[in-house]
């Protein structure tokens, strides 16, 4: 399901959209802007197991790295904070977003519950 909204959602949502579907969500968007019309054929809609994922701490530390503890298919990885920058406690900061492609639902979800149950990765500070 694609949600369509009266503005682009932001947070590279849109690239969520893409990598999991092959929709060109914000290239659709913007195509009224710039008076171009919006195709109305149909568009071959692939399904791709992709999972969004912000990157965040809850204290206030300075950021060393980032160790996955298990091996995941990394899309895309967009830093927002770099090592050695004061990042705040979430909702405050943000150290990256990034986009995991999975083979099927299950590792899916298994990917996503170890986010959840923060098992997936550690942040390491610096001192």
């Amino acid at each position: 399901m694609i949600e369509i909204t009266r503005r682009c959602p932001g947070d590279l949502y849109s690239q969520l959209i893409e990598l999991s579907t092959g929709y060109k969500y914000a290239q659709t968007y913007a195509r009224p802007f710039v008076k171009h019309k919006i195709s109305v054929r149909k568009n071959k809609i692939k399904k791709s197991w992709i999972m969004r994922h912000t990157i965040s701490q809850s204290v206030e530390s300075v950021l060393g790295s980032i160790q996955f503890k298990i091996p995941v298919l990394m899309e895309k990885m967009v830093p927002i904070s770099l090592a050695g920058d004061i990042v705040k406690a979430s909702p405050f900061s943000r150290i990256a977003l990034i986009f995991f492609r999975s083979n099927s639902e299950k590792e899916l979800l298994e990917v996503y519950q170890k986010t959840l149950d923060r098992r997936l990765y550690t942040i390491q500070k610096t001192q």
